[in-house]
């Protein structure tokens, strides 16, 4: 009798179909290949607005800056609202570590305290937003709220009151204002009770005094509260 082999071929392959171990299937599957970031998104523009942040970002939590890019107040509030850390960054991938981002809060127009944070900003010395207010209650609910909502690390209020605008400030859990009157007292603030916010009044000091001040708040980093403290 003649044996077709096709037939014989399809009877082996469901017998040996039948044979297979039920958990076959259980088996793990072999692992994808992991992906290795190398380096961080580079955006080199010459100008870095919110607006082109929205088109180039696309999704990604870390980016690196232009040593030469400018970042306008626009730009640096998006970055902040979507917790997105960057740095500068060189083309041949290196760089600086991201700095903290911190908040200064004019009450009242100021070209002497415009002038100072122009220079900051010049040197790369420290992360300053700026924002202007009427008055010192609204000075008190946006530093309240910068840094309830970590939008920033830190803030200083200039202006009128420093010491009212402190008191008025500690009324909230998450702040611990102290009135500066010069460099040590914001090493000394610091310190003791960690702080987040320094009052200045700008017109009792001059140029470089408020430079030094806004300069060793900020070049402490992320203001912590004493180790002792519990939040």
């Amino acid at each position: 009798m003649n044996v077709d082999e096709k037939m014989v071929e399809q009877i082996v392959a469901q017998v040996m179909q039948k044979l297979q171990p039920a958990d076959d299937q259980s088996k793990p599957a072999a692992a994808a290949p992991k992906t290795t970031v190398t380096q961080d998104l580079l955006l080199n523009e010459a100008v870095l607005t919110a607006e082109l942040l929205e088109l180039r970002v696309n999704g990604a939590a870390r980016i690196g800056i232009g040593l030469k890019t400018v970042l306008t107040p626009s730009a640096r509030d998006f970055l902040a609202s979507r917790n997105i850390e960057w740095h500068r960054q060189a083309a041949d991938g290196s760089g600086t570590k991201p700095k903290a981002q911190f908040r200064a809060i004019l009450i009242g127009s100021q070209p002497n305290v415009d002038a100072v944070l122009g220079e900051l900003a010049r040197s790369g010395e420290g992360c300053w937003q700026t924002e202007t207010v009427n008055s010192a209650g609204e000075a008190v609910s946006a530093a309240a709220s910068a840094l309830c909502n970590r939008t920033a690390a830190g803030v200083i209020v200039l202006g009128k009151g420093a010491e009212a605008v402190a008191c008025r400030a500690n009324r909230n859990w998450y702040v611990r204002a102290g009135v500066a009157y010069g460099v040590q007292c914001v090493d000394g603030l610091r310190k003791q009770i960690g702080v987040n916010l320094i009052t200045v009044n700008p017109r009792s000091r001059n140029h470089m005094e408020l430079r030094n001040i806004l300069r060793s708040f900020a070049s402490a980093g992320v203001p912590r509260p004493p180790a002792a403290w519990q939040d």
